[in-house]
């Protein structure tokens, strides 16, 4: 009786252990995606945002209607915090991948450019998602890569309960020698009113809160 009883139990956690790694699988071929109550995000293998793959179940993505990255996941957001289904517009964006997807960053190296964009298209700086982690607080996923004698670590976070996200960006000289003229930078076209129902055009409205 107590085989069988141990067997069922050992049987049962297979089982939810194969539940939880579905529905918890947000690492999709070196891509991840990133989810809070009202913000969804994919973050792309070479560290630029928008997924090169399909979101994975239970997100919202919404890319450029009939075109191939229709279901992948660039960034969308809930503004009004009143649900996924809810208001008019039920939710915006997405910002990134509508028409000619244009997201990236780029280092500038004593003269010399490096750049990550287009949906990973161009992908000048090696690199990967390092880690991936889930609190009650927030979600986060880290990059991490190196070019001409630079570690560069990219964390991107949302704040569970929050309508942004936010990349924090550390540079580390790898080199024995001094590195002259170090750039950072980063580069969007926002589409937000393409794909959002009632607005269907290019529309890029944007208020500038804090340089």
């Amino acid at each position: 009786m107590s085989d069988f009883f141990g067997l069922k139990l050992f049987l049962a956690f297979i089982v939810c252990s194969l539940f939880l790694s579905e529905t918890h699988s947000q690492i999709v071929s070196g891509n991840a995606f990133l989810k809070g109550n009202f913000v969804e995000v994919g973050l792309g293998p070479c560290g630029a945002f928008a997924s090169t793959v399909a979101a994975p179940a239970g997100y919202h993505p919404r890319g450029s209607g009939g075109s191939s990255s229709s279901n992948q996941l660039g960034f969308v957001a809930d503004p009004a915090q009143d649900g996924w289904t809810m208001g008019n517009p039920n939710y915006v964006g997405d910002y990134f991948l509508p028409g000619t997807p244009e997201e990236g960053w780029g280092m500038s190296i004593n003269g010399t450019n490096y750049n990550n964009n287009l949906i990973c298209g161009t992908n000048e700086i090696p690199g990967s998602i390092i880690s991936y982690n889930t609190s009650s607080a927030e979600v986060s996923a880290t990059w991490q890569g190196s070019v001409g004698g630079l570690s560069i670590t990219s964390r991107t976070y949302i704040p569970i309960n929050s309508v942004y996200f936010v990349t924090e960006v550390t540079i580390l000289n790898t080199s024995a020698a001094d590195i002259s003229n170090v750039y950072y930078m980063r580069n969007v076209d926002p589409d937000q009113g393409q794909s959002t129902p009632s607005a269907g055009a290019f529309q890029t409205t944007n208020s500038v809160v804090f340089q």
